[in-house]
């Protein structure tokens, strides 16, 4: 199976996740790359470092691997570190009802209510 990846989020797509030729978030051209990627390769932020020393807050759960990954685009263009919990069964089978598809989102301490704020506007664009 084919597989693309953003140069510049990282983020991998299989060949049914995502047809166009361009990162649905950062618009810029794929990468073919092939051979199969981790799953958690997309489940932490890669480029902004997580705060040394600091836990994770547990701030969102979103129904779905999709919806997860649009609200951390959303926490990554603003410089917010996210890591994504849960969600195997949505990753793996498309699971996105009741707790099977849950994903929970986790940010620093230090940004959480900034992180909060950003996810409500998400929420009510």
């Amino acid at each position: 199976m084919s597989e693309r990846q953003c140069p510049n989020c990282g983020r991998i797509y299989e060949e049914g996740d995502w047809q166009e030729v361009n990162c649905p978030v950062c618009d810029l051209p794929l990468e073919e790359i092939g051979g199969e990627s981790e799953l958690i390769s997309d489940t932490l932020s890669m480029q902004l470092p997580w705060p040394q020393g600091e836990r994770e807050i547990l701030i969102w759960e979103a129904n779905g691997y999709l919806k997860a990954q649009l609200l951390k685009a959303a926490l990554e263009s603003e410089g917010i570190p996210v890591l994504l919990q849960g969600g195997t069964m949505a990753q793996v089978w498309g699971v996105t009802v009741g707790s099977a598809g849950a994903v929970g989102l986790s940010v620093p301490q230090s940004r959480v209510d900034e992180a909060r704020q950003i996810i409500d506007a998400t929420e009510h664009e």
